[in-house]
């Protein structure tokens, strides 16, 4: 018989101490040097990650704690896994994401459906399998449309959820209210951050439409896109006149979302109160944190980004394998009903944190940049000391496909299915670095 996997935070560090730097990411991302930084970074989180897994589902955090699985958190996981390469594990956990509209410690939450949708195409692209989509094709159109309905919503929006809930309160079947000024007035943490929810509402509609693109439905592409660019723009008004003090929008602008691509300088004021990247205190909540030092990696500030990942990764308990954390620990009801502890440690390892972390690694290598230019960003975590030796990248996950890229000291060389997209390299790179396109299965011309 099959026993549980209920483990305390310390044999589970025990067991994380060492194994985590050797265990192999198996097809999926390869960096070359494996010392790099942010080569360790993506082993260290994948590890994690995968030690999180607990009978083909997501947790999010360490599971005393967390004995559940939440869409927020979970999404960030199967996304993590499809675009390092392994596809084995997102293709395992990616079918409660279709399959159930809501579930996780909050109720029916209104970023569920757009996460959703965002996580299924990412999980079909990277897949490249009729079969999948033809799978998902029902759930995505039931939760696109979802969000077209939202989006005109006249009084309360409830829907029953699937498992349990963390805690007991009213209104956990609570959606959203009605509908204003074109924006959802959604649920998400027992608040209503409307530029978090709404930017993935467009996010979701956009990965909807790009599925419908792909399995042949224009119609519904076309009316989740059009529906895309009015919350685009209602968001975009909202922002421009919004006081930014929300974690979750600065969390979620450039990246995951992309929803203020056009609005870049707006993007920087929003984090200009960050301009030191340093930490007073230590932060409660690091996925946050880590999303908002994705915001410059996009931005093209490669050493702010950085300053911000290691600072945090110095707080840890286990700063070499990069473990962080949520909240600052205290009154948590499941470790002192397990352990009698009145003041429990913070929840330890956190996985949203380590999905986040990860993303940040892989995005770092090669990304879509999303701006009306749409291009592909190489190499935009990699810092200038790195450059001295030749570096190799295999597997990265993008929404182009597989890219691989070679660094040889003078020029990038390129590996990838597109043959139009524009090709642009990170900041750390000198200005005279060639760049050399190559496409995947072509033969070589000698």
């Amino acid at each position: 018989m099959r026993q549980p996997a209920v483990v305390t935070s310390a044999i589970w560090m025990s067991v994380a101490s060492v194994t985590v730097v050797s265990w192999p990411l198996q097809g999926g991302v390869r960096v070359s040097p494996s010392d790099l930084p942010i080569a360790t970074l993506i082993a260290n989180q994948a590890a994690l990650l995968l030690m999180g897994l607990e009978g083909g589902e997501t947790r999010p955090g360490d599971p005393i704690t967390y004995p559940l699985q939440w869409l927020r958190d979970g999404g960030y996981t199967v996304v993590a896994m499809a675009r390092a390469g392994r596809l084995d594990v997102a293709r395992d956990l990616v079918m409660p994401f279709a399959e159930l509209d809501f579930f996780g410690g909050f109720g029916s939450e209104a970023d569920s459906p757009g996460i959703s949708l965002w996580t299924l195409n990412e999980v079909a692209v990277a897949a490249r399998d009729p079969a999948l989509d033809r799978t998902l094709w029902p759930h995505v159109r039931r939760k696109a449309d979802f969000i077209l309905g939202l989006l005109e919503a006249r009084s309360e929006v409830r829907r029953p959820f699937s498992g349990p809930v963390t805690e007991a309160r009213a209104n956990t079947d609570l959606v959203a209210r009605a509908a204003s000024n074109g924006l959802i007035n959604g649920r998400m943490d027992w608040q209503e951050p409307v530029l978090f929810v709404n930017g993935f509402a467009w996010r979701g509609l956009e990965d909807a439409a790009q599925f419908a693109d792909r399995i042949g439905a224009p119609a519904d592409a076309t009316r989740w896109r059009e529906a895309a660019q009015r919350v685009r723009a209602a968001w975009r008004r909202k922002f421009r006149g919004e006081r930014l003090q929300n974690q979750r929008t600065t969390a979620s602008l450039l990246w995951p979302t992309r929803v203020a691509a056009q609005e870049r300088r707006l993007v920087q004021r929003a984090l200009a109160a960050d301009a030191t990247m340093t930490y007073a205190r230590r932060p409660e909540w690091t996925y946050f944190e880590v999303a908002r030092a994705h915001q410059y990696l996009v931005l093209g500030d490669v050493e702010g980004a950085w300053t911000r990942i290691n600072s945090l990764m110095g707080m840890s308990a286990f700063a070499d394998l990069g473990v962080l954390w949520e909240g600052r620990g205290g009154g948590s009801t499941a470790w002192r009903n397990y352990r009698g502890w009145v003041h429990g440690p913070p929840i330890m390892p956190h996985y949203w944190s380590a999905a986040e972390l990860m993303l940040f690694g892989i995005e770092g290598l090669a990304f879509v940049d999303e701006t009306p230019e749409r291009s592909l960003m190489i190499g935009a975590g990699i810092r200038r000391e790195w450059l001295g030796r030749p570096i190799a990248v295999d597997g990265v996950g993008t929404l182009v496909g597989t890219v691989d890229w070679r660094w040889d000291g003078r020029a990038i060389t390129v590996v990838l299915d597109d043959a139009d997209i524009p090709l642009h390299v990170g900041p750390a790179f000198p200005a005279e670095t060639r760049v050399i396109r190559r496409i995947r299965g072509e033969r070589r011309q000698h």
